[in-house]
């Protein structure tokens, strides 16, 4: 038979209690309820998904938020514009040929610069404006790109430079 070996406790010392006066919590008046549901629900729609979260209410910027593929598909169809690059904007895509900025990625839709010149082309394409605010009259000067272009990177790449163009005439006149 082995010998059992004594194992060393750690000595705790017993921590002194202080002595907590006890408070009574008032009783919650209805209002009170109200305010504390309103916050529980906030902190619940924070953790929710964009896709299972409500539309958005009056006064409210749209969710520019772009899935990685969508992100993927247009990062690699634009390459052909000259001197090329993409900034993060919002949760979408700022899209640059140079210092010009000439188009966005919002909410898995692309949008082009459009002035009076190419507007007709877009809108004969069944294209919308660009509304940050879903609920306003308010539009930019940017359209979506019809889906045919999209599906046709020579023809996105001569929408693109069209764009460029609108967005330098544009520049040029401030």
């Amino acid at each position: 038979m082995k010998k059992q070996v004594p194992t060393k406790r750690a000595s705790k010392k017993p921590t002194p209690k202080k002595a907590v006066a006890k408070k009574t919590a008032p009783k919650k008046t209805a209002a009170k309820k109200t305010a504390a549901k309103k916050t529980a629900a906030k902190k619940t729609a924070a953790k929710t998904p964009a896709a299972r979260r409500p539309a958005p209410t009056r006064g409210r910027l749209m969710s520019m938020r772009v899935s990685d593929g969508f992100r993927d598909f247009v990062l690699d169809h634009l390459q052909g514009v000259p001197d090329f690059r993409a900034k993060s904007m919002f949760g979408g895509l700022g899209l640059y040929s140079g210092e010009l900025f000439f188009g966005m990625v919002a909410a898995d839709v692309l949008y082009f610069k459009v002035d009076d010149r190419n507007r007709v082309e877009y809108e004969q394409a069944g294209a919308k404006a660009f509304k940050p605010y879903p609920d306003r009259p308010m539009a930019m000067p940017y359209y979506s790109v019809p889906t045919t272009t999209l599906e046709q990177p020579a023809s996105l790449i001569e929408w693109a430079n069209r764009a460029v163009a609108v967005a330098r005439d544009s520049q040029r006149k401030k």
